[in-house]
């Protein structure tokens, strides 16, 4: 066998050999492609933020006003006699057509029934006049006004009061006026009072929007 027989030889295992294993000699070998890894599990979402509890004395949308309006008249006893008093003092504006209510108000509106009481007291004597008023937030237990005891607000609107012992109750819109027994003059007033009425009246429910309120 001569030498040129056995080099052909060799290479003929050698290119036997890459045929086998899959390989072109001199083609480099592409690198087996990584296996791919399982899916991540989902992580949870994160828990939504709680929000924070609603202020207990947020002001409501709206409010029950009612007024609790007070006059008394009294006469001089001296026959044309003209007595001195003061004027007009401060109290607060309704204006019924806008809704709007403004003046000096006691209290913190808050709850579902808010009631806003506005206690107008007008006295006259002779030929002068003076008024004053105020808005009072009703509490829960009600209060006094005058003659009349305001007890509270029913979800139709409804307020319900008492007078001399009797209840009543007016709806939204409703009036009611008392007449009370006639005294004899009052603390710093001249005797012969000729008249002494209480007018109670149920406005409805008004947009707290509306109110405007200053410091009593």
């Amino acid at each position: 066998m001569t030498i040129r027989q056995v080099l052909g030889g060799i290479a003929g295992l050698a290119v036997l050999s890459a045929v086998i294993s899959g390989c072109v000699p001199g083609t480099p070998t592409a690198a087996p492609a990584p296996a791919a890894l399982p899916d991540a599990p989902l992580s949870a979402p994160s828990p939504s933020a709680t929000p924070p509890p609603a202020p207990q004395n947020s002001a409501p949308d709206q409010f029950l006003f009612v007024e609790v309006r007070e006059e008394r008249v009294y006469k001089s006893d001296a026959a044309g006699q003209t007595t001195s008093f003061a004027g007009e003092g401060g109290t607060y504006s309704y204006d019924p057509a806008a809704g709007r209510l403004s003046g000096p108000l006691e209290g913190v509106l808050a709850g579902e029934t808010a009631v806003v009481v506005g206690y107008v007291v007008i006295t006259q004597i002779d030929r002068n006049r003076a008024a004053s008023g105020q808005l009072y937030v009703l509490p829960e237990e009600g209060r006094t006004f005058g003659l009349i005891l305001v007890e509270g607000a029913g979800p139709d609107g409804s307020v319900r009061f008492t007078y001399a012992g009797e209840v009543y109750v007016l709806e939204p819109g409703e009036s009611v006026r008392l007449e009370v027994e006639a005294e004899a003059g009052g603390e710093g007033l001249p005797a012969g009072q000729t008249q002494h009425d209480v007018t109670v009246t149920n406005h409805g429910l008004l947009p707290t929007e509306g109110l405007t309120a200053v410091a009593p």
